[in-house]
């Protein structure tokens, strides 16, 4: 549960909530990522909002400072900041690969992340065959066989990197990350997913501007080792969003993750998938 008090967000798990845990891998994950991530991408501060955790009687709480900004997310959906919202998509994703990964203080969850992922999608699936034909269910479970980092990249990766977790101070430039319950060393094809998925559910143009915006800073999107592992995580970060808003309701998010979903599905060539989702027929 979060609740607000004034200027500081509070995170609240009973002991026995077996979620409680994250919360002290949060704390931890705060205080790494504020040593770790470069003050500046681009004269861009980059600001990981201070927190301090606490062991009550009946369970966790994590209070994180609030941060004065507004999400990523929502810039995309005005288009006389589209453009600047989706740099700051991009400095994000360059400030997390910045970092230098000298050993790795996440260990435990960096082994868990993929399988415990793949695993939850796994089991969804089978809820949703009167939405998707056998054969696109085949194909899904096929994408899900693909392997999660193959190259075996290690990088600081946020882990659940959609653009309502990023804040953003357009007056005073600056960025904050937030929700570090995720973070791990891993594979930032996995951050790169989250983003594009947030950029194609506001606008799949977008979602094209995104790509050859990360493609500049990043040579090595647009060869097809990364193009195959990103149509794995995009189509896990699609299907996720799918049940999430399901669960909260949102009629619009429910129709954007069926149609990207069919359009990766339903695209002949793996390594022309971002193509086909960002310029839906």
């Amino acid at each position: 549960m979060a609740i607000t008090e004034n200027e500081w967000i509070i995170k609240q798990r009973k002991y026995y909530n077996p979620r409680s845990w994250q919360l002290v891998r949060e704390g931890y994950a705060y205080r790494y990522a504020h040593r770790a991530l470069p003050s500046q991408i681009h004269g861009v501060s980059i600001v990981v909002p201070e927190n301090t955790l606490f062991f009550t009687k009946s369970g966790i709480e994590i209070h994180s400072r609030r941060y004065q900004g507004e999400m990523q997310m929502v810039g995309l959906y005005r288009p006389e900041m589209a453009a600047q919202a989706i740099r700051m998509g991009v400095y994000t994703l360059q400030a997390l690969s910045a970092v230098q990964i000298v050993s790795n203080p996440f260990k435990i969850w960096s082994l868990l992340y993929q399988p415990i992922r793949t695993i939850k999608v796994w089991r969804k699936i089978q809820q949703d065959r009167h939405v998707f034909t056998n054969q696109q269910i085949q194909r899904f479970i096929s994408i899900l066989r693909i392997p999660a980092n193959p190259r075996k990249v290690k990088k600081l990766t946020h882990g659940n990197l959609h653009g309502g977790n990023i804040l953003v101070d357009y007056s005073n430039n600056e960025l904050a990350i937030i929700d570090l319950e995720m973070m791990h060393i891993g594979n930032p094809v996995v951050d790169f997913a989250a983003l594009w998925v947030t950029h194609y559910l506001a606008s799949p143009p977008l979602a094209e501007q995104f790509l050859g915006n990360m493609e500049e800073v990043f040579p090595e999107y647009s060869k097809p080792g990364f193009i195959m592992e990103a149509y794995r995580e995009i189509m896990i970060e699609a299907y996720l969003m799918l049940h999430k808003a399901r669960r909260s309701g949102n009629v619009n998010f429910i129709h954007e993750s069926e149609n990207l979903i069919h359009e990766i599905l339903n695209c002949p060539d793996p390594l022309q998938f971002l193509s086909c989702a960002s310029n839906p027929k």
